[in-house]
């Protein structure tokens, strides 16, 4: 498959769903579409969606004086409580969420315990501690209360009791909400239906709290042609909240996106890292772009000091998946700027034909950079489809380093197709010590459209899942400033290395390669393969390496459960512990891979040069992306 087969779709946004088992999330997650750009359902700032009036706490008691209590805790239990009683003791609780947090001052907290309760308009606008997961009689927590085990013993759960009024089922909004505020230990649920948008929480103005150990559902709104259906969590306004240790669901919504796990369009630093996330099984309402579901879109531009970190995130549930097209990570929006750090991100499933599944979709004229991630496109099992690891539709600039990237796996067929990496359009892009792989049938490790000049391709490997197939290491579409550089590359398994223009010129081999392309004098490419390694000179050969490429080798990269027919999910998200992942993020490779290069590769000497002839930054390379974990620091 040429470079000139490869069709980008611009405003592309997809879909993420619950990857965790969870039975009592399950219903809590879904699908939808939206235009890179669009508005998100309700302007961000103080003003919480909907057509009711906000609320406020007062700091009065709401009942009769003399329960008394220890210290500022307000206790709350819907099967034992009396909103008429103060709260402040555990013998008299009181019975709602809301009357409690309009009882609570500065520095209060609110003690929930097990139940189910249904509130109404539930706004948290000051620095109150709201924590559930108590048992109601001894008003304890379980260790396992929260993150990652979220045991159910004490589960406690709000829904929406007024979706009229408010469409988000937690709002948090104020100045008054700083660091200090805490929202621990609940399953906040959405809407499970409204005539519009629905969130599980809505974090708008200067409103900064910490949640954490929570599990959160979108809900399942219907906006029709409106942009959101349901998004698990917002983070909004000038919001410089921290989302940590937390499941969140994009909801079963209806709109031109249906489901979103996380919606960040905040103008101040908001923290999101060790998070489950799943964007949800979404229904698009054909409103263009008619995207099913969206892991985690980011709308605004993230601070270089809080990237996204150490996030599991997946575009669609893994049974029954989405019809439509899905994303796990969508950047879009004029200058938004982002970096993606230490995740494992898999960019959807689904049956739908003429449909797309990505992993990282940027859409953004800002600075974009994935460091150290995991990355899988996404599986299509309907004929024609495409999925891609990465897609790039533009961006100022863009920096892909130590980052693993499976371009997803697609039905053998015409114009189906999967693609590690497909850039169309910046300026000087580089990819820097990766691990690209085509997946399991025809496909590229890394196109490179009309609009991409001085590409650095650097210390990377590329691999092709079989040399008998139409596999190709670099597609680009002109064969003349598209290239800056080829550094130290490897290039395996694969029926074509490069080809370029248009109709394409195809280079079978590194050989040709060596001699099609400008300054020859240093042949700094390699090839991991047996036939074409035979009594070159120009190849460092690795016998270890099989050709073609088989089962344990992809296992030493993807995971102990990786095969020909695998989805993405097994390997690399449902089963950490099987390649050496964790549920906080990161990744590790296989011990005693069968493909060294793999981990990062044993530093080369004496390469001074890169193809072209361009001194290299460094002259002890090593190719291939190396582990990562949570304790690893790694920074854009």
């Amino acid at each position: 498959m040429g470079s000139s087969r490869v069709v980008w779709v611009p405003g592309l946004v997809l879909a993420v769903a619950c990857m965790v088992g969870i039975p009592w999330l399950a219903g809590a997650c879904g699908g939808g579409a939206f235009t890179a750009g669009a508005t998100d359902g309700g302007a961000d700032g103080p003003t919480v969606d909907g057509p009711g009036t906000e609320g406020s706490a007062d700091g009065s008691d709401d009942g009769a004086d003399g329960d008394g209590g220890p210290g500022n805790i307000i206790y709350v239990s819907n099967t034992q409580g009396d909103d008429a009683n103060t709260g402040r003791d555990r013998a008299h609780p009181k019975k709602t969420i809301v009357s409690a947090l309009k009882a609570a001052t500065t520095g209060f907290e609110i003690d929930v315990c097990a139940g189910t309760y249904g509130e109404s308009q539930l706004i948290l606008d000051a620095d109150v501690r709201l924590k559930g997961s108590y048992d109601c009689t001894a008003w304890t927590r379980t260790n396992g209360y929260g993150f990652p085990t979220f045991d159910g013993t004490n589960t406690t759960t709000i829904t929406n009791g007024d979706v009229g009024t408010q469409h988000a089922t937690l709002a948090v909004v104020g100045s008054a909400v700083t660091h200090a505020a805490l929202v621990d230990g609940f399953v906040i649920q959405g809407a499970t239906t409204n005539s519009e948008v629905t969130y599980g929480v809505d974090v708008q103005a200067s409103s900064s709290p910490v949640i954490t150990n929570d599990v959160i559902g979108g809900g399942g709104g219907s906006t029709g042609v409106g942009p959101f259906g349901s998004i698990g969590v917002r983070i909004g306004g000038s919001s410089s909240a921290e989302l940590a240790s937390c499941v969140v669901g994009g909801g079963t919504g209806t709109g031109a996106v249906g489901s979103t796990g996380i919606l960040l369009s905040s103008s101040g630093i908001p923290n999101v890292h060790d998070d489950v996330v799943s964007g949800g099984t979404g229904t698009t309402s054909g409103t263009m772009p008619s995207i099913g579901a969206v892991g985690v879109y980011v709308a605004s531009s993230l601070d270089s000091s809080k990237p996204l970190q150490t996030l599991l995130i997946s575009a669609s549930d893994k049974s029954p998946g989405a019809s439509g097209s899905t994303a796990g990570v969508l950047i879009a929006g004029s200058s938004v700027n982002a970096g993606v750090v230490g995740c494992e991100i898999q960019g959807g499933t689904g049956s739908g034909s003429s449909a797309i599944s990505v992993g990282v979709d940027v859409e953004t004229t800002g600075t974009v950079v994935l460091a150290a991630d995991r990355i899988f496109g996404g599986q299509r099992t309907a004929s024609p489809s495409q999925t891609f690891g990465v897609a790039v539709a533009s961006a100022a600039g863009l920096t892909i380093e130590n980052s693993e990237i499976h371009a997803g796996t697609v039905p053998a067929a015409l114009n189906s197709y999967a693609v590690g990496v497909v850039i169309a359009s910046t300026n000087a892009p580089q990819l820097l010590f990766d691990t690209i792989y085509t997946g399991g049938a025809a496909g590229t490790a890394v196109s490179l459209g009309t609009g991409v000049t001085a590409a650095r391709i650097t210390d990377d490997i590329l691999l092709g899942s079989d040399s008998s197939l139409s596999t190709i290491g670099i597609g680009a579409t002109s064969c003349t400033g598209t290239l800056a550089s080829i550094d130290h590359t490897g290039f395996a398994n694969l029926s074509t290395v490069y080809t370029c223009g248009s109709p394409a010129v195809s280079v079978l081999d590194v050989g040709a390669l060596m001699t099609s392309l400008p300054s020859m004098a240093t042949k700094d490419v390699e090839v991991e393969s047996t036939t074409l390694c035979s009594g070159a000179t120009w190849c460092a050969k690795d016998n270890e390496c099989p050709s073609p490429m088989v089962t344990p080798c992809m296992q030493s990269l993807f995971g102990t459960t990786w095969s020909g027919s695998d989805d993405g999910l097994g390997g690399l998200f449902f089963a950490p512990a099987a390649d050496g992942g964790t549920m906080a993020g990161g990744w590790a490779l296989q011990p005693a891979a069968p493909c060294p290069l793999t981990k990062g590769g044993a530093a080369v000497t004496g390469i001074t040069q890169d193809i072209f002839g361009t001194t290299r930054s460094t002259s002890t390379p090593t190719m291939g992306a190396v582990e990562y974990t949570s304790l690893t620091p790694c920074t854009p």
